[in-house]
């Protein structure tokens, strides 16, 4: 199962930064909370793909990405902001045009 939570989310993921935020239906704000919620999952995979996509989704939409999730814990605030600043430093290091490849992703989480 977690398998394919994993895969789901980084396939998501993958949309979101090829096709924009209105990949995510019934809207994004919907399906923004749930994904946030798989970041509480005891998978280690499963919040590590969930992260990935939560950050491709604040590399599009900025801060608004938490107005959309709603109530955050201010560990998983900071994480998010923290890997999307170390994400966005590894492409310009590598001198890469897209800021978040799903390439230089499974990179950044191992």
């Amino acid at each position: 199962m977690f398998v394919c939570a994993v895969e789901c989310l980084d396939e998501l993921g993958c949309l979101i930064d090829a096709n924009g935020i209105s990949v995510c239906q019934p809207s994004p704000a919907a399906a923004l909370k749930f994904i946030a919620q798989q970041i509480a999952d005891r998978d280690n995979s499963v919040r590590s793909a969930a992260l990935n996509t939560i950050v491709v989704a604040y590399h599009l939409i900025g801060e608004n990405v938490f107005k959309h999730i709603g109530t955050v814990n201010i560990n998983i605030y900071e994480y998010i902001l923290h890997i999307y600043r170390n994400l966005y430093l590894l492409c310009f290091l590598m001198g890469s045009r897209s800021k978040t490849t799903p390439e230089i992703q499974r990179f950044a989480f191992g």
